[in-house]
């Protein structure tokens, strides 16, 4: 799950922009973090570009895996106040990948990209042991998503969208079916001694998932 999470920030939303210099995310892929953390310093202190969280998530990403977790922390942590700002998929908003920030649009990403966000912002504390932080990091992995009923395909949902009415009409909140989320949250839960609130988010993981009873079992 880590590798598809890492294969998703470097690869999803390339084309928001085309200030970044593409040998950056060449250098994570092929295992160059020293280089890529280098070319993405001055981009990810940008607060006006559109990829400003991209950006930083990133560079947490390469330090990460470079062992350079006092740099992955500064770069999450100029992430976190643009992942919590913005509504996030709520059924009265058609458009959630861009939101406005001091004048400037910024890209948050698809439900599944912002979903891998706070993937990588619970990561940090899940390895310093600070499963309070881990926890909320999970919870917010965990977000409502918005289904669609009424139309027979994608491309007939995207194009209904378009209409106010439409939208309002057939857009339903649905819980996450995000396992590693429910597995990060059991976790937490458990080194927190709440052992019920645990048991729940592993009971969740394990309904969307049986095959993986005995991993959570363990």
């Amino acid at each position: 799950s880590f590798l598809i999470l890492l294969n998703l920030l470097t690869a999803c939303s390339a084309t928001q922009s085309t200030r970044l210099n593409p040998q950056a995310v060449y250098d994570i892929r092929a295992g160059r973090y020293d280089s890529a953390r280098r070319q993405l310093r001055p981009y990810s202190l940008d607060r006006t570009s559109p990829d400003v969280i991209l950006d930083n998530l990133r560079l947490a990403v390469a330090s990460i895996h470079d062992g350079a977790f006092f740099e992955a922390k500064l770069a999450l942590n100029r992430a976190y106040p643009y992942l919590v700002t913005g509504t996030v998929n709520a059924p009265n908003a058609r458009s959630t990948a861009f939101f406005s920030s001091e004048g400037h649009l910024v890209w948050k990403g698809e439900p599944f990209e912002q979903a891998a966000a706070w993937y990588y912002e619970s990561l940090i504390p899940m390895i310093e042991g600070d499963w309070e932080n881990a926890r909320a990091a999970a919870k917010n992995m965990l977000f409502t998503l918005v289904d669609f009923a009424g139309a027979p395909s994608v491309d007939e949902v995207m194009r209904k969208a378009e209409s106010p009415e439409w939208f309002d009409r057939n857009a339903k909140k649905v819980p996450s079916d995000l396992v590693i989320g429910y597995l990060i949250l059991g976790i937490s839960e458990y080194w927190q001694s709440r052992p019920a609130d645990a048991d729940d988010a592993f009971n969740q993981a394990q309904k969307l998932r049986p095959d993986l009873t005995q991993l959570i079992n363990i």
